[in-house]
């Protein structure tokens, strides 16, 4: 066992695993539960069709952040694509009956 997971731990990743709508988070979900099963990183990129160092990077970030490391890192990605105005534009266009 990796982690050694207590039965609580264990049965939360597996609920958010099943509950998940993000297929990513379900991904990091099982990646921590076949760590902690005895898998080696090479078996878990295989079976789930990731990259290694996603395997590393999700146990790096449950190490130092606990389950909040289970949560998507890019929200602070940068500034919006779409700005305010092209929003609102949007929007109008969308309610415009189709010609």
């Amino acid at each position: 066992m990796f982690f050694g997971f207590v039965p609580v731990t264990s049965g939360l990743l597996r609920k958010r695993a099943r509950k998940a709508r993000d297929g990513a988070y379900r991904i990091r979900c099982l990646i921590l539960l076949r760590l902690d099963a005895g898998a080696t990183p090479a078996c878990i990129a295989e079976q789930l069709q990731v990259a290694r160092s996603t395997i590393s990077r999700v146990r790096s970030r449950f190490l130092t952040e606990g389950l909040r490391g289970l949560r998507d890192h890019r929200a602070d990605n940068g500034q919006r694509k779409v700005v305010p105005e092209h929003r609102q534009r949007l929007k109008a266009l969308a309610r415009l009956e189709p010609a």
